[in-house]
Parts: C-alpha cells; sequence; structure tokens
C-alpha cells in the first residue's frame, strides 16, 4: 500500500492530457525505465500533478514505487513547460517518502540508484555535509523512518525544502494503523 500527498498547491492544472502524457515520457526517459506505464501508475502520477491525494493499493511488484520516483520528474517538466525555463532550470522537484522499515529504504535507494536517481536515507547520523545537501535540494527523492522525522536537525533542512517538495509518499502504508497501536510505546510514530 502506498499513499501519496501532494504538497499543499496544485502543481498543474490548465493543460491537456497530451502534455501530462508528454511529461511522463519525459520522466520515464529521466529514470531510465524501459517500460510503458501502466494505468493506475498513470492515474496516481497524474491525481498527485493536479492536486489530488491518492491511496495505491497494488500487490508486491506491481510498481508503486514507480509513481513516487517518476513524480519529481513529471513535475519538473509541467513546471518548465509552464514557465518556458527549459534553457536554465532553477527549480528541482523533491518526493519525501516516509517508510516504516530500514532494509526497505536500503533496498529502494539502491534500486533507484540503479537507474541513476539521485536518492538519499535521512537519518541522525548524516554528517553537516550530508545535511547540507540535503537542504539544498540535490536530492530528488528522500527517505525518512518516522523516527528520523523527529531530529531537529533533519526537520530544519526539510523547511529549507518546503517549496520544492512536491509529494510525500507513506510507503508500506498498512502499517500506519500499526503505527497508531505502539504511538504509547513509540511517540515519532
Amino acid at each position: 500500500h502506498l499513499i501519496l500527498y501532494r504538497n499543499f498547491r496544485k502543481f498543474w492544472s490548465n493543460g491537456s492530457r497530451p502534455r501530462f502524457l508528454e511529461a511522463v515520457t519525459f520522466a520515464f526517459k529521466q529514470c531510465g525505465l524501459a517500460f510503458s506505464p501502466k494505468s493506475e501508475q498513470l492515474d496516481a502520477i497524474y491525481a498527485v500533478v493536479t492536486g489530488k491525494d491518492v491511496f495505491v493499493k497494488a500487490a508486491t511488484g506491481f510498481g508503486k514505487s514507480v509513481c513516487f520516483i517518476t513524480i519529481p520528474y513529471v513535475c519538473d517538466y509541467l513546471y518548465r513547460c509552464k514557465t518556458e525555463a527549459f534553457s536554465n532550470p532553477s527549480f528541482s522537484s523533491v518526493v519525501l517518502v516516509i517508510s516504516p522499515l530500514k532494509a526497505l529504504m536500503e533496498d529502494q535507494l539502491q534500486e533507484i540508484a540503479k537507474y541513476g536517481i539521485c536518492g538519499k536515507k535521512l537519518h541522525e547520523g548524516l554528517t553537516e555535509n550530508e545535511l547540507v545537501d540535503v537542504g539544498e535540494g540535490k536530492f530528488k527523492i528522500l527517505i525518512s523512518s518516522p523516527e528520523s522525522l523527529s531530529e531537529r536537525k533533519i526537520r530544519d533542512q526539510l523547511l529549507k525544502l518546503r517549496q520544492k517538495i512536491v509529494c510525500v509518499a507513506i510507503d508500506e502504508a498498512h502499517c500506519v494503523l500499526q503505527w497508531l497501536v505502539t504511538l504509547c510505546f513509540f511517540p515519532e510514530f
């Protein structure tokens, strides 16, 4: 299960579906994805970039992560079309993924690295230079556990990125209920 929350503003609303499909094609190319997106993936991505929240329920291996790894590229493309800033892009979108499982975070980072996507796991052990890189938006995908989001130095860097974070994805969303049940034991959740 995957929940995608869009940022508080509509990223793109006035345009044609063909422009959106151009953006998806651009995103798939940037991500090195050599297959066509499934209609459910297109629907989820479209909903996010038009300002809607999305819940994606699909089996393991369906390709839910394709939704959140392509969203920053789709948003960049649409933003540049809207502002005619192709020659000098000054905006770089970021997706924040919240995941409960550290092993899953590592697997996801390794997988997206295969496609040349810059990602970073947020944790309390980040160096000052790594934190600066996070705050400057040098990573397209940021992956964090709920506990790491409670770290002040990480929250400070995310606040610097608030205009660039176009989507917050809750991975393994079925764990949210478990987080609520364990709230008295793990206040970060």
